[in-house]
């Protein structure tokens, strides 16, 4: 190979890849599930930008001009920004990944490409924060608290107006003031949620539970005592009313007449009266 030929290689290949020389360093940008995130371009004299993700052209935006949208998963979500920036509404966590602006100068039809690296991250709420505690009591009250989130995609800090931040998710707390609150933070660089306690409420709130785990048995027992007493007590009138109605049975079955209560003699036949003065209870004149 002549070295006139080699030249002109280094000199086209030179000339290849000055045309697509970055514009600037890639720019990170974050960005909240059903948010929305502005990729900005600075450049200035801009023709036109195609907007690239993945190898695909999904957008072609010109200054002052709507945008021309290519591919169907961001219809409606694409809107023009101040010199041909691209605006990505309501975003989902398909959108994350390299957004490529290959930008076109109306200057001697220069090209360069500005690439974003985005990330989105999970929208937080109070109800993502769990807060649990454990007591401990040896002669004082001793807390323990856990903070977690559910979003995978974000941390938790603890914080306290005079002991100030705690990165860590569990922390434990010897002899807590009635009015020392501390406030659990789950956060990523999106968004972040916070949800506080006070763990005095927890000592209280134990204290009390203990007092009640003491006397609900001694209450059950009463119960139990009284439920017996009143049952023997039912037994045993039952008994006696059973008792004095036998004790009546047998006064009107073996109860023997007397004279008074002896009919006169016409009310009976021969032989009952035969029988009667045989049993002693007539006497015959």
């Amino acid at each position: 190979m002549s070295l006139s030929l080699l030249l002109l290689l280094l000199s086209l290949l030179h000339s290849i890849q000055s045309t697509f020389q970055d514009c600037r360093p890639m720019k990170h940008l974050s960005g909240m599930v059903s948010g929305d995130v502005l990729l900005q371009v600075d450049e200035v004299q801009i023709k036109d930008i195609s907007w690239i993700v993945n190898r695909k052209h999904i957008a072609t935006t010109k200054p002052g001009q709507p945008v021309d949208i290519k591919a169907l998963q961001f219809k409606n979500r694409l809107f023009n920004g101040t010199n041909g920036s691209l605006r990505v509404t309501n975003l989902t966590n398909a959108d994350q990944g390299e957004f490529a602006a290959n930008i076109f100068l109306m200057e001697d039809g220069k090209e360069c490409t500005l690439l974003y690296n985005l990330t989105v991250y999970s929208k937080l709420t109070a109800s993502d924060i769990q807060i649990d505690h454990n007591i401990t009591w040896n002669e004082t009250c001793s807390v323990t608290l856990t903070c977690t989130v559910r979003k995978t995609d974000s941390l938790v800090s603890w914080r306290n107006s005079v002991n100030g931040y705690v990165t860590k998710s569990t922390l434990q707390i010897m002899y807590p003031d009635v009015n020392s609150s501390w406030t659990c933070t789950a956060w990523n660089p999106a968004t972040n949620v916070s949800k506080s306690v006070t763990p005095m409420t927890f000592c209280l709130s134990s204290k009390t539970e203990n007092k009640h785990s003491v006397l609900i048995p001694i209450f059950v027992l009463g119960l139990l005592v009284l439920s017996i007493t009143i049952s023997v007590l039912v037994w045993c009138s039952r008994r006696k009313q059973q008792g004095n109605q036998t004790k009546q049975r047998w006064k009107r079955k073996f109860k023997l007449p007397t004279a008074r209560s002896v009919p006169k003699q016409a009310d009976y036949s021969y032989c009952e009266i035969e029988q009667l003065k045989a049993s002693g209870l007539v006497f015959s004149m």
